[in-house]
């Protein structure tokens, strides 16, 4: 591979690995990649190809399938417990070793909203994603995450879908205050 743009725009979807272990996703409709990994809230994520080109001249750089690059960002974020504030209030997203002193407590609660449809209505839950917060819900073929926007407005499955994802890589999110889950 001389040239890692016209591989990237070859493939399309590219992943990578650098020696410090943060993996970057290529995005073909911006030719840029972004951080999956090791990065924090309010962090510029993108990457320029010129930079990584570099980076990969130098060989520091590994490909990676997309099933593995998913597999290892889970396995980075959910090795993490996070504490942020917001509006006064402290948060926490706790990593899968804190997980487990608190489980079988764990409860994420449950949000039914209330419309003027009739039928069924999911239910909802809040939870971190790969350092994101979002909602999901369960469906027969799996896990959904949705955009998160306000904890009083509810997401809409046709145009807040982010796709399909293991329950097992959603943290679940604790009041600090409260010290119950969200």
């Amino acid at each position: 591979m001389d040239n890692l743009e016209n591989y990237c725009k070859l493939h399309k979807k590219v992943y990578f690995i650098d020696n410090k272990g943060v993996i970057y996703k290529y995005i073909f409709n911006k030719n840029h990649f972004v951080k999956l990994t090791h990065w924090s809230i309010g962090e510029e994520r993108r990457v320029d190809v010129e930079f990584l080109s570099k980076e990969y001249n130098n060989k520091e750089l590994k490909e990676l399938k997309q099933i593995k690059a998913c597999e290892l960002a889970n396995k980075y974020w959910n090795s993490l417990t996070r504490e942020w504030e917001y509006n006064g209030k402290k948060y926490k997203a706790l990593s899968k070793e804190d997980r487990e002193l608190y489980y079988p407590n764990i409860r994420p609660k449950a949000h039914k909203f209330k419309g003027k449809e009739v039928g069924y209505r999911p239910t909802f839950w809040i939870g971190l994603y790969q350092n994101r917060i979002v909602w999901y819900t369960i469906f027969p073929e799996g896990c959904v995450i949705l955009k998160f926007h306000s904890i009083d407005k509810e997401p809409t499955i046709s145009s807040d879908w982010i796709g399909y994802v293991s329950e097992n890589g959603i943290q679940s999110i604790l009041d600090c205050e409260t010290n119950e889950f969200l």
